[in-house]
Parts: C-alpha cells; sequence; structure tokens
C-alpha cells in the first residue's frame, strides 16, 4: 500500500516541481517531460491528473480493505 502511494505520488511531485522551474533548467542545458521544443506540454498536467486520480483510487482500496 505505502509503496503503490509512494510511487503513483513521484510523478506528480517531480512534474510540477519541473514545470514551476522549467526555465531554470532550460539555462543549466537540461530539457525535461514538461517542455517539448521549449514550449511548456498540456499533456503533462493531464498525466498528473491521472496519477492524482490513481493515488485517490489507492486510498479508496485500502479503505476498502481496512488497511487506512
Amino acid at each position: 500500500m505505502l509503496f503503490s502511494l509512494q510511487f503513483l505520488w513521484q510523478f506528480p511531485h517531480f512534474w510540477a516541481v519541473a514545470w514551476l522551474a522549467d526555465e531554470d533548467y532550460k539555462k543549466a542545458g537540461f530539457y525535461l517531460l514538461p517542455s517539448k521544443n521549449g514550449i511548456k506540454d498540456p499533456t503533462t498536467g493531464f498525466l498528473s491528473f491521472v496519477f492524482c486520480l490513481l493515488m485517490i483510487g489507492n486510498a479508496v482500496v485500502g479503505y476498502a480493505y481496512g488497511l487506512v
């Protein structure tokens, strides 16, 4: 249960940090998922939303089985 929560949390967290610090990463020469060809890609927001929904599902399953 804890592994799945950590696994699902890491992607939207990293993408949100990368989205906010996109300019700094570009200056350092790193190109991350939030941008394609120097333009921020809205797909990243959608993927973050999907992973957040999966985390909610994880909590519901944990509650249903009495783990939370």
